[in-house]
């Protein structure tokens, strides 16, 4: 042990007075992603000075720039107190609405605001396609580490389903016309509400079970009953979510 330290010591004081452990370079790769300053950003004086306790330090590293930037980070080591970052940008795979404000929500299941500002310092961070999806009343939060001290959480979505209730809607001619998706719970069972607009016809609504199995064969027999649905000029309701029936009324009688 002492010889250890009397090691150690011989290190530090040749440190101090050559630098040998100086982190040397540090860049970010794409660099069309993120500029390398976001990177430094995160490095602590100490690891600026002993660059090796950075790689010892390495996934606090990446998880100091995860909490704050719409990124997956891996650092690599590339020579002697050099280091790549390399950088993938998450993909938002969905636009959910929850507590009147939005949120991007990636397939690999993390989320965070769509008006977050590092969102502009991530250059291939672009809204999603298709209907926003609000989180609505009797959910749970879509928050699985609600901790103040970050700005991307982990989502405890059920991620696989709500892009299946969108990959549904595109096998529905009518239905891509959804400008809204909303999810609530009701009397025990979660359901799915359809906002549709189709100028010049009037706003229509369809309501439908969680199970988007059985949409497709909804959407056929909707069609058969109104087969102008969304030109329709007057604003309908669509309740599908009886067992054998489905329900047409006007919007204004609900």
């Amino acid at each position: 042990m002492l010889l250890i330290a009397v090691v150690l010591g011989i290190i530090l004081q040749l440190e101090a007075r050559f630098q040998t452990l100086r982190l040397v370079s540090l860049s970010v790769e794409p660099a069309s992603v993120m500029e390398d300053r976001i990177a430094w950003k995160a490095v602590s004086p100490r690891w600026e000075r002993i660059w090796p306790e950075l790689l010892w330090n390495e996934r606090f590293f990446c998880e100091e720039i995860e909490k704050y930037y719409p990124v997956k980070t891996d650092l690599q080591l590339t020579g002697w107190g050099h280091f790549v970052l390399h950088v993938e940008p998450l993909k938002p795979a969905l636009t959910l609405s929850w507590f009147n404000a939005l949120w991007y929500v990636s397939a690999s299941g993390r989320i965070w605001r769509a008006n977050l500002p590092t969102n502009l310092e991530i250059r291939t961070i672009l809204p999603p396609q298709g209907p926003v999806v609000v989180w609505g009343e009797g959910l749970p939060t879509p928050l699985a580490t609600p901790e103040s001290s970050r700005d991307i959480y982990v989502a405890s979505l059920p991620i696989e389903r709500i892009t299946g209730w969108l990959k549904a809607l595109d096998d529905v001619k009518w239905a891509q016309d959804a400008q809204v998706l909303i999810v609530k719970r009701t009397e025990g069972r979660n359901i799915v509400q359809l906002l549709l607009s189709a100028p010049p016809g009037a706003p229509q609504e369809v309501i439908l079970k969680e199970d988007a199995s059985d949409w497709r064969a909804v959407a056929g027999a909707i069609e058969k009953i109104h087969p102008n649905f969304l030109n329709n000029s007057i604003s309908l309701l669509v309740d599908a979510t009886y067992r054998d029936k489905i329900v047409i009324r006007s919007r204004d009688r609900k």
